[in-house]
């Protein structure tokens, strides 16, 4: 038996699934709770462990796509359900994750419940990657960005990043915040603040590969190894390259590779 859980936050449509289950899976689903929040859905595949997740996209003034972004494993299946979204269904398809329109069809229900009792072991593993996918570019398209972590994964706003680096020695792209006042000992074992470096997280992808994900006008290339977010610059002192100065005081070098694009971008105000 499938243990089954059921989010969707208008109740008569979780009557409604619910009913049609009992009716036409009954010998392959348990369902085990019933949640109309992202927090308690978040809370119930805690407790609850399900093996599938029935998931509205739309969740009162969040989706699901919020509800899966702070699940630190996605350990289950998932078949998304929507009345009508152009964009949800164009992801689902890219990515081949399974979803249900509403008013929700039992054939189709009864063939996506036997999909998911079908899978192998590998076929598993892979369809969850492909969820994660799916969450990712949903994440991406409102302007956040997906940070693999020990746990799983955190989601940072785009607006956050100040600018990335491409760390040779780890051989991963650092994404920099605003530098944060800390107090740190100093060669004499005295105490002070001093503005530290904030790395909001390190990703796998080259810095080319990030900023064609990103296609965001605020962002601009600077250097091979470096793209900064315009939004925080500050100030440019002319040289070979030059140097720019973010609002924080960091301080980058241009190349001169990149420098007359720089200069036009920041010239004609295009971010």
């Amino acid at each position: 038996m499938l243990r089954t859980l059921l989010i969707d936050d208008e109740n008569p449509s979780l009557d409604k699934l619910e009913k049609l289950l009992a009716h036409y899976c009954s010998t392959t689903v348990q369902v085990v709770g019933r949640c109309q929040t992202v927090e308690s859905a978040l809370l119930a595949i805690d407790t609850q462990q399900p093996d599938l997740v029935f998931l509205d996209v739309h969740l009162g003034d969040r989706t699901g796509f919020d509800l899966l972004a702070g699940v630190p494993d996605i350990t289950f299946d998932v078949v998304f359900s929507t009345a009508y979204d152009t964009y949800a269904l164009r992801a689902f398809q890219a990515n081949a994750v399974d979803y249900l329109l509403k008013p929700i069809d039992p054939d189709r229900l009864r063939k996506a419940v036997e999909k998911v009792q079908s899978r192998s072991v590998h076929d598993r593993t892979e369809y969850r990657q492909q969820i994660i996918q799916s969450v990712d570019n949903q994440q991406r398209r409102v302007g956040k960005v997906s940070i693999p972590v020990g746990s799983g994964r955190v989601y940072i706003a785009v607006g956050d990043i100040e600018y990335c680096q491409t760390d040779t020695e780890r051989g991963c792209l650092n994404l920099y915040g605003l530098r944060e006042k800390k107090m740190v000992e100093n060669e004499l074992g005295l105490k002070e603040i001093k503005l530290v470096d904030n790395v909001l997280g390190r990703l796998t992808h080259t810095l080319d590969e990030f900023e064609k994900s990103l296609n965001d006008p605020a962002f601009c290339r600077i250097h091979e190894s470096r793209l900064i977010n315009l939004t925080y610059l500050k100030e440019y002192i002319n040289g070979r390259g030059g140097t720019v100065i973010m609002t924080d005081g960091t301080e980058l070098i241009v190349s001169d590779r990149h420098k007359a694009n720089f200069k036009r971008r920041t010239q004609l105000g295009s971010f």
